[in-house]
């Protein structure tokens, strides 16, 4: 799934993956946490405006 959303000063592009972690550990490169949530979960968490589609359709697909 792809989605562009455009704030006010910039626009995004973002592309999301269904992945598996085949082997080794997870490791925050680029990000100051990291945490596993179900999609059940998601509206546990605050995420960004350009999030908002893909998070749409991930609940979908669980609820």
């Amino acid at each position: 799934m792809e989605v562009n959303h455009e704030y006010p000063d910039i626009t995004v592009h973002l592309t999301l993956f269904n992945a598996t972690i085949a082997e080794g550990v997870l490791q925050k490169l680029e990000y100051n946490d990291i945490k596993w949530i179900t999609a059940a979960e998601i509206s546990n968490y605050d995420f960004c405006p350009a999030d908002e589609e893909i998070l749409k359709i991930l609940k979908q697909k669980v609820l």
